[in-house]
């Protein structure tokens, strides 16, 4: 069964065209949109239970369990699952001296010059580098510290296994919407196997006609253990066609898109307040039709 966008209107195409790609084809409205934010534990969380009249301080969340970070609230979930909504890339840096996250705007690829929330384009990574190892330590650390970040947007199931930090059930997180920054090189490349997959099974090009369970996968390295992700197709699960699936998750992936534009409009507003190069009125325009389209080379 072909379960792409073969059957969909003109305004559903565009709908799926921003949130997966081909931006040009996308509609600019704007709506409000709430959403979690999905991380993978990275370190177990401890708690204490009471044995025998005694309080015994043992691990609550494992390390490898999601976190989704809703409405000042953190749940937990070994295993969820989810369904995927749109994805996006751009270039992430955190600033340790500030306390504070910089990130360029989301685009369909990071191969142009994107602006980005220091005033620069591409948080100051350079386009090309022709000797890597010909470059300064401190250069090397600077351009290490600017990550590829690939952004999941999605809808996660809990099945009745999420809880509280205590390890307490909780309800009414079922159904979600959620984004989720990636960095891990090898948690990227196994979304993109399960995507390519589920595209191959089921005839389509998008990788959302059916639910992901997500896993981990604990690594030791000389800084400590870490964990990565892992995708499967739950079993049993059963796939759907695009156009049932945008029948059903019509306004949610309005909300998606209306995020995306809400991200890049503030990316934009704080890259005019911090850039301090000074234009001429013919170099200014000469920027603009370069860097409007995002992702646009240059």
């Amino acid at each position: 069964m072909n379960t792409d966008m073969t059957t969909l209107n003109n305004d559903d195409a565009a709908l799926m065209a921003e949130l997966y790609g081909n931006a040009s084809l996308a509609s600019s409205k704007k709506q409000d949109s709430k959403l979690g934010v999905l991380k993978l534990v990275q370190k177990a969380i401890m708690g204490e239970i009471e044995v025998a009249g005694k309080s015994i301080k043992t691990e609550v969340i494992p390390e490898g369990a999601y976190e989704l970070y809703i409405q000042e609230q953190k749940v937990y979930c070994i295993t969820p699952r989810i369904r995927i909504f749109g994805h996006k890339q751009l270039w992430t840096f955190w600033d340790g001296d500030n306390n504070k996250m910089h990130r360029s705007l989301l685009a369909d690829d990071l191969k142009g010059s994107l602006k980005d929330t220091m005033g620069t384009f591409n948080l100051g990574r350079p386009a090309y580098i022709q000797d890597w190892k010909a470059l300064p330590k401190s250069d090397q650390e600077f351009i290490r510290a600017r990550r590829r970040t690939f952004l999941l947007q999605g809808v996660i199931d809990f099945d009745g296994a999420c809880m509280d930090a205590g390890g307490k059930t909780l309800e009414g997180f079922e159904h979600t919407p959620f984004t989720m920054e990636i960095k891990n090189a090898d948690s990227i490349e196994g979304l993109h196997n399960i995507i390519k997959k589920i595209n191959l099974d089921h005839n389509c090009t998008k990788g959302n006609v059916i639910d992901i369970q997500l896993g981990s996968k604990q690594h030791d390295s000389s800084m400590g253990t870490f964990s990565t992700m892992i995708f499967s197709i739950p079993k049993g699960a059963v796939a759907e066609t695009q156009a049932e699936f945008i029948g059903r998750e019509r306004d949610t992936l309005k909300s998606f898109a209306a995020w995306n534009n809400m991200r890049n409009t503030y990316v934009k507003e704080q890259w005019s307040q911090n850039n301090k190069e000074e234009l001429n009125d013919e170099e200014t325009d000469l920027v603009s039709k370069l860097v409007d389209v995002e992702g646009a080379p240059v």
